[in-house]
Protein backbone atom coordinates (compact mmCIF):
# COMPACT_ATOMS: atom_id res chain seq x y z
CA UNK A 1 0.00 0.00 0.00
CA UNK A 2 2.87 2.33 0.84
CA UNK A 3 4.47 1.54 -2.55
CA UNK A 4 1.20 2.43 -4.35
CA UNK A 5 0.92 5.82 -2.61
CA UNK A 6 4.53 6.59 -3.45
CA UNK A 7 3.93 5.93 -7.18
CA UNK A 8 0.79 8.10 -7.23
CA UNK A 9 2.57 11.00 -5.51
CA UNK A 10 5.51 10.82 -7.97
CA UNK A 11 3.17 10.79 -10.96
CA UNK A 12 1.35 13.84 -9.65
CA UNK A 13 4.60 15.74 -9.13
CA UNK A 14 5.71 14.92 -12.68
CA UNK A 15 2.41 16.13 -14.16
CA UNK A 16 2.67 19.37 -12.15
CA UNK A 17 6.23 19.99 -13.43
CA UNK A 18 5.17 19.45 -17.07
CA UNK A 19 2.27 21.90 -16.66
CA UNK A 20 4.55 24.57 -15.14
CA UNK A 21 7.05 24.15 -18.05
CA UNK A 22 4.32 24.50 -20.69
CA UNK A 23 2.99 27.70 -19.11
CA UNK A 24 6.50 29.17 -18.95
CA UNK A 25 7.10 28.40 -22.65
CA UNK A 26 3.92 30.22 -23.82
CA UNK A 27 4.77 33.40 -21.93
CA UNK A 28 8.44 33.65 -22.97
CA UNK A 29 9.41 36.88 -24.89
CA UNK A 30 10.03 36.51 -28.66
CA UNK A 31 13.60 35.88 -29.66
CA UNK A 32 15.08 38.76 -31.65
CA UNK A 33 16.90 37.87 -34.90
CA UNK A 34 20.53 37.06 -34.27
CA UNK A 35 23.00 39.81 -35.09
CA UNK A 36 20.54 42.74 -35.20
CA UNK A 37 21.50 45.98 -33.51
CA UNK A 38 18.89 47.82 -31.40
CA UNK A 39 17.94 50.18 -34.31
CA UNK A 40 17.65 47.20 -36.66
CA UNK A 41 15.52 45.44 -34.07
CA UNK A 42 13.17 48.45 -34.06
CA UNK A 43 12.90 48.32 -37.86
CA UNK A 44 12.16 44.60 -37.69
CA UNK A 45 9.47 45.19 -35.08
CA UNK A 46 7.91 47.90 -37.28
CA UNK A 47 7.98 45.52 -40.25
CA UNK A 48 6.19 42.83 -38.28
CA UNK A 49 3.60 45.32 -37.14
CA UNK A 50 3.02 46.57 -40.73
CA UNK A 51 2.63 43.05 -42.06
CA UNK A 52 -0.34 42.25 -39.86
CA UNK A 53 -3.36 41.48 -42.04
CA UNK A 54 -6.01 44.17 -41.30
CA UNK A 55 -8.75 41.67 -42.10
CA UNK A 56 -7.76 39.67 -39.03
CA UNK A 57 -8.82 42.53 -36.76
CA UNK A 58 -11.52 44.24 -38.82
CA UNK A 59 -13.26 41.11 -40.08
CA UNK A 60 -14.09 42.90 -43.34
CA UNK A 61 -13.00 41.39 -46.63
CA UNK A 62 -13.54 44.78 -48.36
CA UNK A 63 -10.81 46.46 -46.33
CA UNK A 64 -9.08 49.27 -48.22
CA UNK A 65 -5.78 47.40 -48.49
CA UNK A 66 -4.99 43.68 -48.65
CA UNK A 67 -1.58 42.85 -47.22
CA UNK A 68 -0.33 39.26 -47.04
CA UNK A 69 2.17 38.24 -44.39
CA UNK A 70 5.40 37.07 -46.07
CA UNK A 71 5.85 33.32 -46.03
CA UNK A 72 2.20 32.63 -45.22
CA UNK A 73 0.95 29.44 -46.89
CA UNK A 74 -2.40 30.89 -47.94
CA UNK A 75 -4.17 31.13 -51.30
CA UNK A 76 -3.43 34.57 -52.84
CA UNK A 77 -4.60 34.16 -56.44
CA UNK A 78 -8.00 35.69 -55.64
CA UNK A 79 -6.51 38.67 -53.77
CA UNK A 80 -5.97 41.90 -55.77
CA UNK A 81 -2.44 43.25 -56.04
CA UNK A 82 -1.81 45.68 -53.23
CA UNK A 83 -1.50 49.40 -53.89
CA UNK A 84 1.29 49.34 -51.32
CA UNK A 85 3.39 46.19 -51.29
CA UNK A 86 6.53 45.30 -49.31
CA UNK A 87 9.67 44.98 -51.42
CA UNK A 88 12.14 44.95 -48.52
CA UNK A 89 11.88 45.05 -44.73
CA UNK A 90 12.24 48.83 -44.79
CA UNK A 91 10.70 49.73 -48.20
CA UNK A 92 7.20 49.66 -49.62
CA UNK A 93 6.28 50.23 -53.28
CA UNK A 94 3.24 52.34 -54.18
CA UNK A 95 1.93 52.23 -57.74
CA UNK A 96 -0.64 54.23 -59.64
CA UNK A 97 -1.74 54.69 -63.22
CA UNK A 98 -2.00 58.36 -64.24
CA UNK A 99 -4.01 59.49 -67.22
CA UNK A 100 -5.79 62.52 -68.69
CA UNK A 101 -9.51 62.93 -69.28
CA UNK A 102 -9.21 61.76 -72.89
CA UNK A 103 -7.67 58.48 -71.73
CA UNK A 104 -4.10 59.26 -72.82
CA UNK A 105 -1.24 58.70 -70.34
CA UNK A 106 -0.21 61.68 -68.27
CA UNK A 107 3.00 63.27 -69.59
CA UNK A 108 6.25 61.97 -68.20
CA UNK A 109 6.92 63.98 -65.07
CA UNK A 110 8.56 63.99 -61.68
CA UNK A 111 6.53 63.56 -58.50
CA UNK A 112 7.46 64.27 -54.90
CA UNK A 113 5.50 62.90 -51.93
CA UNK A 114 5.32 65.02 -48.79
CA UNK A 115 3.97 64.48 -45.32
CA UNK A 116 0.24 65.35 -45.43
CA UNK A 117 -0.25 69.09 -44.97
CA UNK A 118 3.45 69.96 -45.39
CA UNK A 119 4.46 73.24 -47.02
CA UNK A 120 4.05 72.84 -50.79
CA UNK A 121 7.28 74.66 -51.67
CA UNK A 122 9.30 71.81 -50.15
CA UNK A 123 8.36 69.63 -53.11
CA UNK A 124 10.66 71.73 -55.33
CA UNK A 125 13.71 71.05 -53.15
CA UNK A 126 16.64 69.89 -55.28
CA UNK A 127 17.54 66.24 -54.94
CA UNK A 128 21.17 67.23 -54.37
CA UNK A 129 20.40 69.27 -51.27
CA UNK A 130 21.76 67.69 -48.12
CA UNK A 131 20.16 67.00 -45.80
CA UNK A 132 16.75 66.58 -47.41
CA UNK A 133 13.82 68.13 -45.48
CA UNK A 134 12.20 65.44 -43.30
CA UNK A 135 8.81 66.30 -44.84
CA UNK A 136 9.93 64.73 -48.15
CA UNK A 137 8.89 61.08 -48.03
CA UNK A 138 9.86 59.85 -51.51
CA UNK A 139 10.30 60.74 -55.21
CA UNK A 140 9.28 59.06 -58.45
CA UNK A 141 8.83 59.45 -62.22
CA UNK A 142 6.05 58.35 -64.52
CA UNK A 143 6.99 56.28 -67.54
CA UNK A 144 5.71 56.61 -71.10
CA UNK A 145 2.53 54.69 -70.21
CA UNK A 146 1.66 56.93 -67.26
CA UNK A 147 2.72 54.37 -64.60
CA UNK A 148 4.07 55.93 -61.43
CA UNK A 149 6.07 53.86 -58.96
CA UNK A 150 7.32 55.31 -55.69
CA UNK A 151 9.25 53.46 -53.01
CA UNK A 152 8.25 54.63 -49.53
CA UNK A 153 9.92 53.80 -46.23
CA UNK A 154 7.67 51.72 -43.99
CA UNK A 155 7.55 54.60 -41.51
CA UNK A 156 5.92 56.76 -44.20
CA UNK A 157 3.28 54.15 -44.93
CA UNK A 158 2.41 54.21 -41.25
CA UNK A 159 1.19 57.80 -41.76
CA UNK A 160 -1.68 56.42 -43.80
CA UNK A 161 -1.50 59.10 -46.55
CA UNK A 162 0.79 61.52 -48.39
CA UNK A 163 0.51 64.62 -50.58
CA UNK A 164 1.68 63.89 -54.11
CA UNK A 165 3.11 66.96 -55.89
CA UNK A 166 3.67 67.05 -59.65
CA UNK A 167 6.73 69.29 -60.06
CA UNK A 168 7.27 69.11 -63.85
CA UNK A 169 3.85 70.31 -65.05
CA UNK A 170 2.53 72.38 -62.12
CA UNK A 171 -0.61 73.40 -64.07
CA UNK A 172 -1.94 69.85 -63.81
CA UNK A 173 -4.68 69.84 -61.18
CA UNK A 174 -5.29 68.83 -58.48
CA UNK A 175 -1.78 69.47 -57.30
CA UNK A 176 -1.09 68.18 -54.76
CA UNK A 177 -3.02 64.95 -55.07
CA UNK A 178 -3.82 63.27 -51.76
CA UNK A 179 -2.93 59.56 -51.94
CA UNK A 180 -4.25 57.04 -49.48
CA UNK A 181 -2.10 54.02 -48.70
CA UNK A 182 -5.32 52.15 -48.01
CA UNK A 183 -6.65 52.28 -51.59
CA UNK A 184 -7.05 48.99 -53.39
CA UNK A 185 -5.46 48.34 -56.77
CA UNK A 186 -5.67 49.40 -59.48
CA UNK A 187 -5.03 52.93 -58.22
CA UNK A 188 -5.83 55.44 -60.98
CA UNK A 189 -5.43 59.20 -60.88
CA UNK A 190 -7.23 61.17 -63.58
CA UNK A 191 -6.12 64.75 -64.20
CA UNK A 192 -8.42 67.38 -65.68
CA UNK A 193 -6.38 67.83 -68.85
CA UNK A 194 -6.35 66.68 -72.45
CA UNK A 195 -3.78 66.10 -75.19
CA UNK A 196 -3.50 66.52 -78.94
CA UNK A 197 -0.84 65.06 -81.25
CA UNK A 198 0.44 67.51 -83.85
CA UNK A 199 2.53 66.21 -86.77
CA UNK A 200 4.64 68.82 -88.55
CA UNK A 201 6.08 68.32 -92.04
CA UNK A 202 8.48 70.34 -94.16
CA UNK A 203 7.26 71.50 -97.59
CA UNK A 204 8.86 68.39 -99.10
CA UNK A 205 6.84 66.13 -96.78
CA UNK A 206 9.64 65.11 -94.39
CA UNK A 207 9.09 65.30 -90.59
CA UNK A 208 10.15 68.67 -89.19
CA UNK A 209 12.26 68.14 -86.06
CA UNK A 210 12.56 70.96 -83.51
CA UNK A 211 9.51 72.89 -84.72
CA UNK A 212 7.70 74.95 -82.05
CA UNK A 213 3.97 74.25 -81.77
CA UNK A 214 1.76 76.82 -80.01
CA UNK A 215 -1.95 76.51 -79.20
CA UNK A 216 -3.78 79.67 -78.17
CA UNK A 217 -7.41 80.32 -77.29
CA UNK A 218 -8.13 83.32 -79.53
CA UNK A 219 -8.66 84.33 -83.16
CA UNK A 220 -5.58 86.56 -83.09
CA UNK A 221 -2.34 85.95 -81.25
CA UNK A 222 -2.41 88.82 -78.77
CA UNK A 223 0.60 89.30 -76.53
CA UNK A 224 0.42 90.04 -72.83
CA UNK A 225 -0.03 88.18 -69.54
CA UNK A 226 -3.77 88.93 -69.46
CA UNK A 227 -4.41 87.17 -72.77
CA UNK A 228 -6.06 83.79 -73.26
CA UNK A 229 -4.21 80.62 -72.23
CA UNK A 230 -1.58 79.21 -74.57
CA UNK A 231 0.40 75.98 -74.62
CA UNK A 232 3.69 75.13 -76.32
CA UNK A 233 5.45 71.93 -77.35
CA UNK A 234 8.41 71.03 -79.59
CA UNK A 235 8.43 68.28 -82.22
CA UNK A 236 10.64 65.24 -81.76
CA UNK A 237 12.69 63.25 -84.28
CA UNK A 238 9.50 62.04 -85.98
CA UNK A 239 8.09 65.57 -86.32
CA UNK A 240 5.45 64.99 -83.64
CA UNK A 241 4.57 67.19 -80.68
CA UNK A 242 2.10 66.35 -77.93
CA UNK A 243 0.13 69.37 -76.73
CA UNK A 244 -1.15 69.13 -73.16
CA UNK A 245 -3.96 71.60 -72.37
CA UNK A 246 -6.29 72.16 -69.43
CA UNK A 247 -9.05 74.58 -70.42
CA UNK A 248 -11.69 73.93 -73.08
CA UNK A 249 -12.12 76.46 -75.85
CA UNK A 250 -11.83 77.29 -79.53
CA UNK A 251 -8.50 78.55 -80.77
CA UNK A 252 -5.64 78.08 -83.21
CA UNK A 253 -2.53 75.99 -83.62
CA UNK A 254 0.50 77.81 -85.00
CA UNK A 255 3.76 76.09 -85.94
CA UNK A 256 7.15 77.75 -86.30
CA UNK A 257 9.89 75.70 -87.95
CA UNK A 258 13.34 75.28 -86.44
CA UNK A 259 15.05 78.69 -86.40
CA UNK A 260 11.90 80.18 -87.91
CA UNK A 261 12.44 78.36 -91.21
CA UNK A 262 8.70 78.27 -91.95
CA UNK A 263 5.29 78.76 -90.39
CA UNK A 264 1.83 77.23 -90.59
CA UNK A 265 -1.48 77.81 -88.84
CA UNK A 266 -4.65 75.82 -88.26
CA UNK A 267 -7.70 77.87 -87.27
CA UNK A 268 -10.96 77.07 -85.48
CA UNK A 269 -9.63 74.14 -83.47
CA UNK A 270 -11.93 72.76 -80.78
CA UNK A 271 -9.98 72.06 -77.59
CA UNK A 272 -11.89 69.81 -75.19
CA UNK A 273 -9.92 67.90 -72.52
CA UNK A 274 -12.30 64.91 -72.58
CA UNK A 275 -12.37 64.66 -76.37
CA UNK A 276 -10.47 61.85 -78.10
CA UNK A 277 -8.84 63.08 -81.32
CA UNK A 278 -6.57 61.34 -83.84
CA UNK A 279 -4.39 64.44 -84.07
CA UNK A 280 -3.67 66.99 -86.79
CA UNK A 281 -0.97 67.48 -89.44
CA UNK A 282 0.44 70.84 -90.52
CA UNK A 283 2.85 71.57 -93.37
CA UNK A 284 5.28 74.46 -92.97
CA UNK A 285 4.57 77.18 -95.51
CA UNK A 286 0.98 76.14 -96.21
CA UNK A 287 -2.08 78.39 -96.40
CA UNK A 288 -0.23 81.38 -97.90
CA UNK A 289 1.83 81.91 -94.75
CA UNK A 290 5.10 82.58 -96.59
CA UNK A 291 5.88 86.26 -96.50
CA UNK A 292 8.99 87.46 -98.39
CA UNK A 293 11.47 90.12 -97.34
CA UNK A 294 14.39 91.87 -99.07
CA UNK A 295 17.06 93.46 -96.86
CA UNK A 296 19.40 96.19 -98.13
CA UNK A 297 22.11 97.51 -95.76
CA UNK A 298 24.61 100.22 -96.67
CA UNK A 299 27.33 102.22 -94.92
CA UNK A 300 27.12 106.02 -94.54
CA UNK A 301 29.18 106.20 -97.72
CA UNK A 302 26.60 104.04 -99.58
CA UNK A 303 28.86 100.98 -99.61
CA UNK A 304 26.80 97.73 -99.47
CA UNK A 305 27.21 95.73 -96.25
CA UNK A 306 27.73 92.03 -96.93
CA UNK A 307 28.36 90.35 -93.57
CA UNK A 308 25.61 90.76 -90.99
CA UNK A 309 22.89 88.91 -89.08
CA UNK A 310 19.20 89.63 -88.62
CA UNK A 311 16.98 88.97 -85.63
CA UNK A 312 13.36 88.75 -86.77
CA UNK A 313 10.27 88.78 -84.53
CA UNK A 314 6.59 88.62 -85.45
CA UNK A 315 3.68 90.59 -84.10
CA UNK A 316 1.29 87.92 -85.37
CA UNK A 317 2.83 84.78 -83.88
CA UNK A 318 3.74 84.49 -80.20
CA UNK A 319 7.39 83.96 -79.34
CA UNK A 320 8.43 83.91 -82.99
CA UNK A 321 12.19 84.43 -83.33
CA UNK A 322 14.33 83.81 -86.36
CA UNK A 323 18.04 84.48 -86.82
CA UNK A 324 19.29 84.88 -90.38
CA UNK A 325 22.95 84.98 -91.37
CA UNK A 326 23.56 87.05 -94.51
CA UNK A 327 25.45 84.07 -95.91
CA UNK A 328 22.16 82.14 -96.09
CA UNK A 329 20.33 84.88 -98.02
CA UNK A 330 20.05 84.17 -101.74
CA UNK A 331 21.60 86.28 -104.53
CA UNK A 332 18.42 88.34 -104.83
CA UNK A 333 18.61 89.25 -101.15
CA UNK A 334 15.27 87.57 -100.34
CA UNK A 335 14.23 85.81 -97.14
CA UNK A 336 11.29 83.40 -97.50
CA UNK A 337 8.98 81.57 -95.09
CA UNK A 338 8.08 84.52 -92.87
CA UNK A 339 4.75 85.03 -91.09
CA UNK A 340 2.42 87.62 -92.52
CA UNK A 341 1.76 90.82 -90.60
CA UNK A 342 4.11 93.06 -88.64
CA UNK A 343 7.74 91.87 -88.60
CA UNK A 344 10.33 93.37 -86.25
CA UNK A 345 13.94 93.56 -87.50
CA UNK A 346 17.26 94.10 -85.69
CA UNK A 347 20.68 94.06 -87.35
CA UNK A 348 23.60 92.47 -85.52
CA UNK A 349 27.08 91.10 -86.15
CA UNK A 350 27.81 87.62 -87.42
CA UNK A 351 30.10 85.50 -85.28
CA UNK A 352 32.04 83.66 -87.93
CA UNK A 353 35.05 84.25 -90.15
CA UNK A 354 35.24 86.94 -91.34
CA UNK A 355 33.35 88.83 -88.63
CA UNK A 356 31.06 91.74 -89.40
CA UNK A 357 32.36 95.26 -89.68
CA UNK A 358 29.30 96.64 -87.89
CA UNK A 359 30.20 99.14 -85.22
CA UNK A 360 27.43 98.06 -82.85
CA UNK A 361 25.25 95.04 -82.20
CA UNK A 362 21.44 95.00 -82.49
CA UNK A 363 21.30 98.27 -84.39
CA UNK A 364 18.81 99.87 -86.76
CA UNK A 365 15.68 98.39 -85.18
CA UNK A 366 12.66 98.71 -87.42
CA UNK A 367 9.59 96.91 -88.68
CA UNK A 368 7.85 96.11 -91.95
CA UNK A 369 4.41 94.74 -92.86
CA UNK A 370 4.43 91.47 -94.78
CA UNK A 371 1.71 90.56 -97.30
CA UNK A 372 1.23 87.41 -99.33
CA UNK A 373 0.97 89.24 -102.65
CA UNK A 374 4.19 91.28 -102.66
CA UNK A 375 7.81 91.45 -101.46
CA UNK A 376 8.46 93.74 -98.50
CA UNK A 377 11.74 95.67 -98.34
CA UNK A 378 13.85 96.78 -95.40
CA UNK A 379 16.57 99.41 -95.98
CA UNK A 380 18.93 100.80 -93.35
CA UNK A 381 22.18 102.77 -93.14
CA UNK A 382 24.46 101.16 -90.56
CA UNK A 383 27.71 102.52 -89.07
CA UNK A 384 30.86 100.52 -89.87
CA UNK A 385 34.12 100.05 -88.00
CA UNK A 386 37.66 99.10 -88.99
CA UNK A 387 39.46 95.85 -88.17
CA UNK A 388 42.87 94.26 -88.51
CA UNK A 389 43.41 90.63 -89.45
CA UNK A 390 46.48 89.04 -87.85
CA UNK A 391 47.85 85.84 -89.41
CA UNK A 392 50.41 84.36 -86.99
CA UNK A 393 52.81 81.70 -88.29
CA UNK A 394 54.60 79.91 -85.45
CA UNK A 395 55.48 76.54 -84.04
CA UNK A 396 52.35 75.48 -82.19
CA UNK A 397 54.16 73.13 -79.81
CA UNK A 398 56.35 75.92 -78.43
CA UNK A 399 53.78 78.71 -78.79
CA UNK A 400 53.43 80.89 -75.68
CA UNK A 401 50.29 82.91 -74.97
CA UNK A 402 50.47 86.48 -76.26
CA UNK A 403 48.79 89.80 -75.47
CA UNK A 404 47.92 92.43 -78.08
CA UNK A 405 48.68 96.06 -77.19
CA UNK A 406 47.84 99.06 -79.37
CA UNK A 407 47.96 102.86 -79.35
CA UNK A 408 46.81 105.63 -81.70
CA UNK A 409 49.87 106.93 -83.54
CA UNK A 410 48.05 109.82 -85.20
CA UNK A 411 47.07 111.49 -81.94
CA UNK A 412 50.45 112.22 -80.47
CA UNK A 413 52.02 110.13 -77.74
CA UNK A 414 49.02 108.12 -76.50
CA UNK A 415 49.42 105.38 -73.92
CA UNK A 416 49.53 101.72 -74.90
CA UNK A 417 46.27 99.87 -74.34
CA UNK A 418 45.77 96.14 -73.86
CA UNK A 419 43.29 94.95 -76.52
CA UNK A 420 40.99 92.60 -74.60
CA UNK A 421 38.56 91.50 -77.34
CA UNK A 422 40.68 89.56 -79.81
CA UNK A 423 38.61 87.27 -82.02
CA UNK A 424 40.01 83.75 -82.33
CA UNK A 425 38.71 81.27 -84.87
CA UNK A 426 38.96 77.51 -84.66
CA UNK A 427 37.63 75.25 -87.44
CA UNK A 428 35.78 73.11 -84.90
CA UNK A 429 34.94 75.51 -82.05
CA UNK A 430 34.04 78.55 -84.16
CA UNK A 431 34.49 82.15 -83.04
CA UNK A 432 35.48 83.17 -79.53
CA UNK A 433 36.85 86.30 -77.89
CA UNK A 434 39.76 86.24 -75.50
CA UNK A 435 42.06 88.50 -73.49
CA UNK A 436 45.07 86.94 -75.18
CA UNK A 437 46.12 84.90 -78.22
CA UNK A 438 46.45 81.26 -77.21
CA UNK A 439 47.50 79.63 -80.49
CA UNK A 440 48.91 80.55 -83.91
CA UNK A 441 46.43 81.11 -86.72
CA UNK A 442 44.01 83.82 -87.84
CA UNK A 443 42.90 86.50 -85.37
CA UNK A 444 40.81 89.66 -85.73
CA UNK A 445 40.54 92.86 -83.72
CA UNK A 446 37.34 94.10 -82.18
CA UNK A 447 35.48 96.98 -83.84
CA UNK A 448 37.96 99.90 -83.92
CA UNK A 449 37.81 103.50 -85.07
CA UNK A 450 39.55 104.33 -88.34
CA UNK A 451 43.06 105.74 -87.84
CA UNK A 452 46.79 104.98 -87.61
CA UNK A 453 47.80 102.48 -84.91
CA UNK A 454 50.96 101.00 -83.44
CA UNK A 455 50.41 97.32 -82.57
CA UNK A 456 52.61 95.03 -80.45
CA UNK A 457 52.56 91.35 -79.52
CA UNK A 458 53.86 90.75 -75.99
CA UNK A 459 54.42 87.57 -74.03
CA UNK A 460 51.68 87.00 -71.48
CA UNK A 461 54.38 86.04 -68.97
CA UNK A 462 56.97 88.77 -68.57
CA UNK A 463 55.64 91.24 -71.15
CA UNK A 464 58.51 90.79 -73.65
CA UNK A 465 57.73 92.46 -77.02
CA UNK A 466 58.00 89.87 -79.84
CA UNK A 467 56.58 91.86 -82.78
CA UNK A 468 55.63 95.45 -83.58
CA UNK A 469 54.03 97.16 -86.59
CA UNK A 470 52.30 100.36 -87.66
CA UNK A 471 49.05 100.07 -89.62
CA UNK A 472 46.36 102.36 -91.03
CA UNK A 473 42.82 101.08 -90.44
CA UNK A 474 40.06 102.27 -92.76
CA UNK A 475 36.33 102.35 -92.12
CA UNK A 476 34.54 99.34 -93.56
CA UNK A 477 37.77 97.44 -94.26
CA UNK A 478 39.73 94.59 -92.68
CA UNK A 479 43.48 95.30 -92.97
CA UNK A 480 45.64 92.14 -93.21
CA UNK A 481 48.80 91.75 -91.10
CA UNK A 482 51.30 88.89 -91.10
CA UNK A 483 53.52 87.76 -88.20
CA UNK A 484 56.38 85.24 -88.27
CA UNK A 485 57.50 84.10 -84.81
Amino acid sequence: MGRTKFVVVCAGLCALAVAIWLVGTDSAPPVEPVGLTPPEQAVEAERRRQFVDPRASEGDNSAARDVVQPGAQTETHAVEAAAVEPIAPELWRWQARLRLLDGSPAPRAQFVALVPGAQASLAWTMRSREPQPPEILARGWTDGDGLLEIEFPSTAVALGAADLHEVSHPRIAPNPQRIDFGDTQPVEIVYRAGSLDVDVLDPDGTPAKGARVVARWSDAFAEGPAGPPSYTAVTDESGRANLIFFEPGVGEIAVVGNNGSGVARLREVQFEPSRVDDGVTLVLGQEGMTGRLRVVLTSPGSTPVRDFALRLTSGALPSYHRYVDSRSIGPEGLIDGLPLGALGIEVSRVYREPPSLLLHDRIAPGSVELHADRIAEFRAVVPLAARWRLDIDADEESFAALEVHARRADRGEEKWKHERNVWQFDPTDGATTSLYISAPGVHYSHEMEPGVYDIELRRLAGGEVLWRSSVTLLEGEITPLSVQL
